[in-house]
């Protein structure tokens, strides 16, 4: 067989300590060796029957010496495993003798066929002149075969010999048998170890209806090379949590277990690591029933939509909101008290949509949890039967823009909703399958919205509010849980307030999303590509120069609403573009308490052409008007510069109006601007298109933002 091919047999399918495929039993006797060198000793063992006593009067330990050779030659040793030991470590190899034998050993019980756990051994680096192998096997006492070849059966090495050393020993853990379900042990705290190859050790625990959550506290030694790992399942093998202790770490968990009865906890080290039965190899385990201290945790938890706690009065799905005013729904307090824990609630809007819903969670400081709470809206075509349908939604994409209810175009993959054997691009899901609350036909939730406390105080509350739209009448769960979803804090409870309040802004009221005056982008960055919101600018040219310009209301954080309105300097009479003329702003800052106007103004390009806010103080009794350009409490211009427009009579100029910061708002409080095209522009030698002699045409006696900057 040609040598290249074997290899790639062989490291495919034969690792160290993993069972290797049969392979013959005998010697091939050297008949197929043409070149037999002289130096090459062709001991006597040949089979089972023929198998050469390992030596164990010296010590504790077994020893024994070979040769592989001739090629295939298969070296056959019989062993006594002593009465009091249980296992057996084994060492088979050249130690740093170069050879080019990639050894196979493989330990059988009495009758030299049945394989022993933990005994198959090959060498999983071929070709690299060395060959050692190692392992403990788990044993009772008796008798022993060890066949020892080249893993290939095409190799000898008639120049080195490999040695065996067999050493007999007793496992250190108390807790064996416990390699299954039923030998499970309790776990009692007291050292436990991974002391032979494929050891799995079981411990049992009994969960009842009045201490339904199990803590799990596993700790591995400082010494330890592995990573001890955990899963938690019932007898039949439904895994329910798993979970992983690193060296020199405890980890502590708790889990939900709903159901009374007997429940698992399976360890093992983390794969291809070598059995250690030392001090530095120890772990110990304590498991814990404890009490659900979250008082919407019963029978039935809502960690899922579709026992999502409903939001409505008296425990009722329907919010009473029917948009004609202002409701407030009543508290609720829940607790993450589980690793993992979502709890999930639940909004039905009957009517009165578009609205905006105001989220707003708490939770006394210090806590252990990150709070953190997802706004999850159902999307009717994506149909599902659990969270693992929902990586992606039905909607196809090509970018971010196509996603507007979930934000992300997913790469080209493989995902739920891709036609069967292909890959496509899809808008990112929200890992949730919920109730769609049509027919409660089950649909992948939209990651509307999502937020996390970012900084916790020592001490007081930590609070996260926020304030978003509900475009459409339909269902809306409100997801809260720790950040990361690996803390949990059993001593604190959160508090949730929900308000609806009417969306006011004709501009946000639109049936469809091409009908409202911006992209509807919950996390804004500076820099982005704000086009799909400069489509649905509304065309103001007409209104922005009325007696009253144009309105809006900023109703929920991250709310922006474009303009645009056509080049205003336009000789009438030649129906040309002709230089530079100034513009006079005005516009009123709300009686907000929260909420702070920026308008920028930006070319068709989307470039900045000059951007102001209110800098003043915030929750005046009346709106606060300005005014800019030449008025008299400014000492800078406004201007449309004719460099932009050329001879394009269609040309326009778009207008952003958002909170500075984009995350305060303010329901019933709208602005105004109005902007009108005036004789005089800037002064004399303000030039936009010439470096060295811009002019930063913006109004300092009210700090308005030079050109360039957004807040």
């Amino acid at each position: 067989m040609p040598r290249a091919i074997v290899f790639l047999l062989r490291t495919a399918l034969c690792w160290t300590l993993v069972a290797c495929p049969p392979k013959p039993t005998t010697d091939a006797g050297g008949g197929d060796d043409d070149t037999i060198a002289g130096t090459c000793v062709v001991d006597g063992s040949r089979d089972a029957s023929t198998a050469i006593a390992v030596d164990g009067s010296a010590s504790a330990a077994q020893t024994a010496s070979g040769q592989i050779c001739p090629r295939a030659d298969v070296d056959w040793y019989s062993l006594t495993v002593p009465a009091g030991s249980d296992l057996l470590d084994l060492k088979v190899g050249y130690a740093t003798a170069v050879t080019r034998i990639d050894l196979q050993a493989n330990l059988y019980a009495a009758d030299a066929t049945t394989a022993i756990d933990g005994g198959q051994l090959a060498d999983d680096k071929p070709d690299d002149s060395q060959s050692n192998l190692t392992s403990t096997a788990k044993v009772t006492p008796g008798s022993y075969f060890l066949a020892v070849r080249d893993v290939s059966d095409d190799e000898r090495d008639d120049v080195g010999s490999y040695a065996i050393t067999l050493t007999a020993a007793k496992d250190p853990d108390t807790h064996e048998p416990n390699d299954t379900v039923a030998q499970a042990k309790v776990a009692d705290g007291v050292a436990g170890y991974f002391a032979y190859a494929q050891d799995v050790d079981v411990y049992k625990v009994t969960i009842t209806a009045g201490l339904p959550v199990l803590q799990i506290q596993l700790t591995s030694a400082a010494g330890s090379k592995a990573v001890v790992e955990y899963t938690l399942q019932n007898a039949g093998g439904t895994i329910f949590a798993s979970g992983a202790a690193n060296p020199g770490t405890t980890l502590t968990q708790q889990r939900p277990l709903v159901t009374p009865g007997d429940y698992f906890i399976v360890l093992k080290q983390e794969p291809n690591r070598a059995p250690d039965r030392t001090a530095t190899g120890v772990y110990t385990l304590v498991l814990t029933p404890e009490a659900e201290p979250d008082v919407n945790e019963g029978a039935t938890r809502n960690d899922v939509g579709a026992n999502a706690t409903p939001l409505g009065p008296g425990n009722m799905p329907a919010s009473g909101f029917d948009g004609t005013a202002d409701v407030t729904l009543a508290q609720k307090v829940g607790r993450i008290a589980s690793s993992g824990d979502r709890d999930f609630y639940r909004l039905d809007l009957a009517s009165g949509a578009p609205a905006v819903v105001e989220i707003t969670l708490s939770q006394q400081a210090p806590a252990a949890t990150q709070l953190a709470f997802d706004l999850v809206v159902p999307e009717a075509t994506s149909t599902c039967t659990s969270d693992g349908d929902c990586d992606s939604l039905n909607i196809a994409c090509n970018s971010d823009f196509d996603c507007e209810l979930s934000h992300l175009c997913l790469p080209q993959g493989s995902y739920h909703f891709c036609p069967a054997g292909q890959t496509c691009r899809r808008c990112v899901g929200g890992g949730a399958c919920v109730p769609s609350g049509v027919g409660q036909q089950k649909v992948c939730g939209a990651p509307q919205f999502l937020a996390q406390v970012t900084t916790s105080p020592s001490s007081g509350t930590s609070t996260l509010r926020t304030a978003q739209p509900l475009f459409t009448a339909g269902t809306y769960f409100i997801a809260v849980h720790d950040f990361k979803d690996d803390q949990y804090d059993d001593a604190r409870d959160y508090s949730l307030d929900v308000k609806l309040w009417r969306e006011l802004d004709p501009n946000d009221r639109g049936a469809t999303p091409a009908a409202r005056n911006n992209f509807y982008d919950p996390y804004p960055l500076q820099g982005q590509n704000y086009a799909a919101s400069r489509d649905r600018a509304i065309d103001g040219t007409l209104a922005i120069s009325g007696p009253v310009g144009v309105t809006g209301i900023i109703s929920y954080a991250s709310d922006e609403d474009w303009f645009k309105f056509k080049y205003p300097c336009k000789d009438i009479a030649t129906n040309t573009v002709p230089a530079t003329c100034g513009l006079q702003f005005e516009w009123d800052q709300p009686t907000s308490q929260n909420l702070r106007i920026v308008v920028l103004m930006r070319r068709e390009d989307l470039g900045i052409h000059q951007s102001f806010y209110y800098a003043g103080t915030l929750g005046g009794a009346v709106p606060t008007q300005f005014f800019g350009g030449p008025a008299a409490n400014c000492s800078q211009c406004s201007f449309a510069d004719a460099g932009h427009a050329g001879t394009d009579v269609n040309y326009e100029y778009f207008l952003q109006v958002r909170d500075y910061g984009a995350n305060d708002w303010e329901v019933a409080q709208p602005y105004r601007l109005r902007i009108s095209a005036i004789n005089d522009g800037c002064p004399a030698g303000c030039n936009e298109f010439d470096p060295g002699n811009q002019c930063s045409c913006y109004c300092a006696a009210t700090m308005m933002c030079p050109s360039g900057v957004i807040p």
